[in-house]
Formats: C-alpha cells, sequence, structure tokens
C-alpha cells in the first residue's frame, strides 16, 4: 500500500451552466512535510494558481496552504455548508501527498505522524469524506481535483508493494477524473507547477470547453509530454454540461428544463445501475431517494421478493461472525463492548480479531453497511486474500511442535527484498549497502529459545557450555550490580547471569558454539531440520514485510517500549520510555511483528549461522554448521538487546564476534529447513 501523490476530478449531477449558479471552491496546497516526508516544490504554486484562476471564473474561493488535518478538516466542513444553497457549484482542489490503504484513499495534511499503515486513517483526510459531504449538500454540480502524484513518500514504510492510489467507484451519476491510470506515478514537472495542473490551469482557462473537454484536452497534453507514460484517467457517468469559460448566457427556463432532465437522467442511470442486484438495500435506497419515481412499484415488488420488512431495514446492522475451526475466540479492537452473535452496530469500519490455540491469529478490518445482516466467515486455516496482502509473507498453518521446544514455528513464504540501509537512514553503518536478496521459505521460531527449554537440554545431556569451561576466556561478560558495571566475570554462565532469570526469560551466555550442540541435542528429538536463521532470513523475517529502520516504523519515540525490552532509564544512550524490565524480559512480553515474531529487536541479541561479511558479498545467505568453522571465524549476531544504542535495534544494524564470545544480553532462536 504504497503512498503516491495523484490528481482526479469527480464530477455529480452536472445541470448545464447558468448565470445563476453560485460557484463555491476550496483550494488545498501542503508542501512543506519537513524531514520524514521531505518538502514539496509544486503544490503551494498549484493552490495559489488555481485559487487566482477560479476567482476570475466566478468562485468564491477558500485557500489553504500548508495545512494541518485540523484546518483541512474546517475547511472541508465550511465549504460543504456552503454548497446547500440553490444552483450552487462547488470544486475542490488538493496538492501534496496522497496515500491508498486497504483500497481508501487519503490525503496527508503536514505534521503528520505517520509510522506505518495503521497511523493513516487517523492522521490524514478521507479524500470519501469530501465526496460525502458533497453529495450530501444536495446541490447541482461538484468537481474534485486532487493533484497529488510527485513521489513515494512511504514506500519503505508499507508492507505492500503497489503503486499509486486506488481506483475508486464514483457515486450515481458522478465521473472521476485521475491525472494517471490507477496504479501508476504522475510526473512531478519541472517548473512553477506540476505537470497535470499547469496543462489544467490551461485548459480551465479556454472558452466554451465542456469539462469533460477540459480533462480530455489535459489528458492529451499530458499523455505527449510523459512520452506516453502518464495516461489520465476516468471513471462513471457525467450528467449535463458545465463550462468554466464561456457558455455563460442561458436563460433560467433553459436552465429549469435541463435540471428536470437531469433529474430524470439521474434517475434512469441509479435504476440502470442496480437492477440486477439482490441484495435488498440497493432497492430500499432507491424507494427512499425517488418515493414517487418511474420504477417505484418493480423496487417494492423486489422488497417484497426478499421478504424484508419495513421495520427491519430502520434496524441497524447486525454482525455475525463463523470462524473456521469453530469455536475460535472473537475479539472487536477498536470498540469497548465485547462481540456476540447478532450484535447490533453502527455503520462503519470494525477491526476483529480470531484466535485459537494451536493456529495463527488474524485480524481483519470488515465494513458494515446499513445492510440488515452481515454473515462474515473467518478461516484459521487458509489466509484470506486481505490478509494475505497485508502480510505477503505469512502462512496460517496449525502449530508444528517438537516435544522438546514451545515455541511455536512460523511458516514464512519464499521471497526478495532489499537487505541492509538505503542512504538516507540516519545513523546506518557503512556495513550495511542495501542489495536485493531471495530467500527460499522457511521456519522462524516465534520467540527466543528460553531457559527452560534450555535447562532441558543440559538435563538430558549433561551439556557443560564454554562459559563453564571458561574456553578461550573466563566466564560470561555480564552485569554486576554491586559494581554498576558489565565486565567479564569467571563462574558466570547460563544458569549465572549475574541477574534474576525465571524460565521463561531467554537463555543467554551462550556461544555459537553452545547453539550448535542444542541444535544437534534438538533433531535428534523429532522432525529434525532444525538451525539457526542465515543472516538474509533473520532481517527478512524482523522485517515483515516492511522497509523502516525500526520493525515498528522509523521513529525512536516514547512509545517503542511497546514493541520491545530496550535500552531505557536503566542505561545509557537511552530510550526516553520505561519498558518495566532493567535486564532480560520473559520472552514474547511485547508486541509481535507483522509476521507474529516477538524480540526481533531489544531483549537479547540473536546468533545467525552465517559467517560476517562486510561488503555483503552472498556470506549473508550461507548457513554454517561446526563442521565448517574455526575458532578464528566470527559470526553474525542480529537484534539488539536491552542495553544496546537506539541506534543498534534499526532492523539493518549488524554485530559480529568471534563464534566462541558469550555475553548477558546475547541469545539466540531457531529456524528450520521444512
Amino acid at each position: 500500500m504504497k503512498i503516491y501523490l495523484i490528481s482526479f476530478m469527480l464530477l455529480m449531477l452536472c445541470l448545464p451552466n447558468s448565470s445563476y449558479a453560485k460557484r463555491y471552491a476550496l483550494v488545498i496546497g501542503n508542501s512543506n512535510y519537513g524531514r520524514d516526508l521531505g518538502n514539496l516544490d509544486n503544490p503551494v504554486n498549484d493552490a495559489t494558481d488555481m485559487a487566482a484562476l477560479l476567482k476570475r471564473k466566478k468562485f468564491n474561493v477558500i485557500k489553504l496552504t500548508n495545512a494541518t488535518k485540523r484546518q483541512m478538516s474546517k475547511g472541508i466542513s465550511r465549504f460543504t455548508k456552503q454548497l446547500q444553497e440553490e444552483h450552487a457549484v462547488g470544486l475542490f482542489f488538493f496538492a501534496g501527498h496522497g496515500v491508498e490503504v486497504d483500497g481508501r484513499n487519503y490525503l496527508i495534511p503536514i505534521k503528520a505522524n505517520i509510522d506505518g499503515e495503521a497511523d493513516v486513517e487517523f492522521e490524514s483526510v478521507n479524500a470519501s469524506r469530501v465526496m460525502r459531504n458533497m453529495e450530501k449538500a444536495g446541490n447541482n454540480l461538484n468537481m474534485i481535483i486532487l493533484d497529488a502524484c510527485r513521489n513515494n513518500p512511504y514506500a519503505r514504510s508499507f508492507r505492500s508493494a503497489s503503486r499509486g492510489l486506488a481506483e475508486v467507484n464514483p457515486p450515481k451519476g458522478s465521473l472521476i477524473l485521475y491525472a494517471t491510470s490507477p496504479g501508476d506515478v504522475a510526473s512531478d514537472g519541472s517548473g512553477r507547477n506540476g505537470l497535470f495542473t499547469q496543462h489544467l490551469l490551461k485548459a480551465i482557462n479556454t472558452p466554451n470547453l465542456k469539462v469533460e473537454d477540459v480533462f480530455k484536452r489535459t489528458a492529451n497534453k499530458v499523455y505527449n509530454d510523459t512520452a506516453r507514460k502518464q495516461l489520465p484517467w476516468q471513471s462513471g457517468v457525467m450528467l449535463g454540461d458545465f463550462y468554466f469559460s464561456g457558455q455563460q448566457a442561458i436563460k433560467k427556463t433553459v436552465a429549469a428544463i435541463g435540471v428536470a432532465n437531469n433529474h430524470q437522467q439521474a434517475e434512469i442511470s441509479f435504476w440502470n445501475s442496480i437492477a440486477d442486484e439482490t441484495n435488498a438495500a440497493y432497492f430500499q435506497s432507491y424507494v427512499n431517494k425517488y418515493p414517487q419515481g418511474e420504477y417505484i412499484d418493480l423496487a417494492l415488488l423486489k422488497l417484497e421478493e426478499y421478504r424484508i420488512p419495513k421495520e427491519v431495514l430502520k434496524q441497524s446492522p447486525q454482525l455475525t461472525i463463523k470462524t473456521s475451526p469453530d469455536n475460535a475466540r472473537i475479539r472487536i479492537l477498536n470498540i469497548a463492548p465485547k462481540y456476540r452473535q447478532g450484535m447490533s452496530l453502527k455503520a462503519g469500519r470494525y477491526h476483529i480479531e480470531v484466535s485459537k490455540a494451536g493456529y495463527r491469529r488474524h485480524t481483519e478490518w470488515i465494513d458494515l453497511t446499513d445492510a440488515r445482516v452481515h454473515d462474515v466467515v473467518l478461516n484459521l486455516n487458509n489466509s484470506p486474500i486481505v490478509a494475505q496482502k497485508q502480510n505477503p509473507l505469512i502462512s496460517l498453518s496449525p502449530i508444528q511442535r517438537n516435544r522438546a521446544i514451545t515455541a511455536k514455528m512460523v511458516a514464512i513464504k519464499a521471497g526478495c527484498f532489499q537487505m541492509g540501509s538505503p542512504s538516507w537512514e540516519k545513523d546506518r553503518g557503512s556495513n550495511e549497502k542495501q542489495h536485493q536478496v531471495c530467500v527460499s521459505r522457511f521456519q522462524m521460531a516465534d520467540k527466543e529459545v528460553t531457559v527452560g527449554e534450555f535447562k532441558r537440554f543440559i538435563k538430558a545431556t549433561g551439556y557443560r557450555t564454554q562459559a563453564e569451561q571458561n574456553i578461550k576466556e573466563q566466564g560470561c561478560f555480564t552485569y554486576s550490580s554491586s559494581e554498576n558495571k558489565w565486565a567479564r566475570r569467571a563462574g558466570n554462565n547460563w544458569h549465572n547471569v549475574g541477574f534474576s532469570q525465571q524460565d521463561k526469560h531467554p537463555v543467554v551466555c551462550v556461544s555459537w558454539r553452545d547453539v550448535q550442540s542444542y541444535l544437534d541435542w534438538l533433531n535428534q528429538q523429532g522432525q529434525g531440520g532444525y538451525r539457526l536463521p542465515t543472516e538474509a532470513e533473520w532481517e527478512y523475517a524482523a522485517r515483515g514485510g516492511t522497509q523502516w529502520a525500526y520493525f515498528w516504523g522509523n521513529k525512536v519515540d516514547a512509545q517503542r517500549c511497546r514493541y520491545a525490552n530496550v535500552n531505557d532509564k536503566n542505561w545509557a544512550n537511552k530510550f526516553l520510555c520505561n519498558d518495566s524490565y532493567k535486564f532480560t524480559a520473559p520472552v514474547g512480553s511485547y508486541q509481535a511483528n507483522a509476521l507474529g515474531l516477538y524480540d526481533m529487536s531489544g531483549n537479547v541479541w540473536e546468533w545467525t549461522c552465517s559467517r560476517y561479511d562486510k561488503n555483503y558479498q552472498g556470506g549473508e545467505t550461507q548457513c554454517l554448521n561446526n563442521n565448517q568453522v574455526n575458532d578464528s571465524d566470527v559470526l553474525v549476531v542480529r537484534g539488539g538487546s536491552l542495553s544496546s544504542k537506539p541506534w543498534e535495534l534499526r532492523v539493518a544494524y549488524r554485530l559480529m564476534n568471534p563464534l566462541w564470545r558469550r555475553y548477558g544480553d546475547w541469545g539466540f532462536r531457531i529456524a528450520r529447513t521444512p
């Protein structure tokens, strides 16, 4: 769901131009988006020039530049109230950033705090709101023009890789005109204005052109100027004529005839659009809109056929959710009332969560209209289309367990991604060269290996770790409360780390060699194939389909203690928050990433099976075992820990050490080749 800047025009129930028509316009241009998105060159100029031209065309103009969400919302309310006047004509123009999320198009104000897709709905303005408000005003003609196709500011922040904005189905009798084809990117332009607005201004100022001809001329100019790379697009049906310039002297009697004709044409168009529908709500909508209409008898027969009493149609929508398998737990995350079968809710969007022991948890947004009953089936065995779009790496399947482990193995689909960090990422290292890497399907444990799991291995085998044997160096590098510092101490090892740990805490003070011994034992207990993840697999899984600096977004702020056990108030170079733990936290204590993997950042560093390759020349995709290394080799460790500096928790950050080293904040999680 990438963000792009697009342009489109909505034209609703147009009547012929009348000298009596009152013309209103709301023009917005946002350029100063600041550091996160970067400033845009043209939008304020586009809005300024459009406002000036519309004033010359007898529009009463409200102009906003570099507007916040509050300012945009107030402007929309003021503007649409004006449209309630008789014969009012409305035009809305926006230039700036735009984004598509879940099939909805949003306009981005300045000062929007957007780290990911979930923030967009609350930090921006839904373009559909403008359309709905214009439609409710009940005037005869409305236009919306959005020139927002300049770049892709959040391309690395969202899970999906779609281009452009979604094509929107216009209201009946309306026309939507896009600056470019759905899913494509529009040119910014090298002059004072964006390319689309540049040609649109000229076309509007040309006498005797209908609105359709204005856009057609604009489209041809844009198409030719971009060597046929940018093709403006339109959708919907327009009724009646409107001229920006010329065709002004129309008599009132002719205008009245035009209004009557348009009303009849609108009714015919509306009926034709619903005639083949099987949902009674469409015919009830016709009855409400045209109680004396030409097709009223047929509409009432349709309602009788579906046997929906009128009193029922007036009730709130009811929601019933069926799950596969049965008896899964159902929650509605964005409202307070608990879910119950057949509950009545207001029309709107609801965030549903379905979970059951032994299955991957599934969440999905559901739209409730004012129809009578909504029966929704959510399948935990197979990923629905919506879930696949949001989480393209997830494969939903029952948990596969080895009797020696308690972690859940998450199946991760094969895919390619950009490994490393982009040049603009803050605090990036010289060893984080961005490059494309492809990985085969694999499984990864949803949590780090715990003290309790490692304890079973020790009891079963009698194994003594390298810290206990003082191999290469004494004990383990741990923290001492009495000395108030980290240091290497003899006697410190996985069961004596210098601070309190329980069975659910991640095991630490284990070397790479210790981990290989654990994996050898684990593979003897059942299915086999268990190993450490390669460095490429680790980053691919940690990103969960995103390209953010951190798996939760691009920023470090006071909210980040929700996502990880981090270097907070207890240490130097800290996050400005409190995660409730000074040392290790029980695994899975914080929010999982998009793939359902916990603690991929923070808590403890995690060993990989890849040899450190500074320049990324292929070592990141290779998995080594005990027989392929010697004690002089250095292996990659990833993810940061409870004592790491904030920038070390970036997904692309790399750390390496000899395979015999052990630390009080180093652990591991297992992977598996299916």
